[in-house]
């Protein structure tokens, strides 16, 4: 039961207390044995969102250097070698 005095509003963002109670909620029915797998599975994705780690609120991946790079056959053919190289000598 949600106690009025957690609800406040400031703003259009609610207090702390709710987004709390909100996130404590989510948690219980994800561990629900009880509870139908799509409703475990809408309280996973949803907290996912809140954490930043799906949607619209997730963070910008940070690209590598060598992404998109497209290499030769010659090219790649040495850095193949290269990697087996290295993993000779960590052995």
């Amino acid at each position: 039961m949600v106690d009025n005095d957690d609800i406040v509003l400031q703003g259009n963002n609610p207090s702390t207390g709710i987004k709390d109670l909100v996130i404590e909620t989510l948690k219980n029915v994800c561990q629900d044995v009880g509870a139908p797998a799509a409703a475990k599975a809408q309280a996973a994705r949803t907290l996912a969102e809140i954490s930043g780690l799906l949607g619209k609120y997730q963070a910008t991946p940070v690209e590598d250097e060598t992404q998109g790079e497209t290499l030769s056959e010659s090219d790649l053919d040495k850095e193949i070698n290269a990697l087996r190289n290295r993993l000779k000598t960590k052995k």
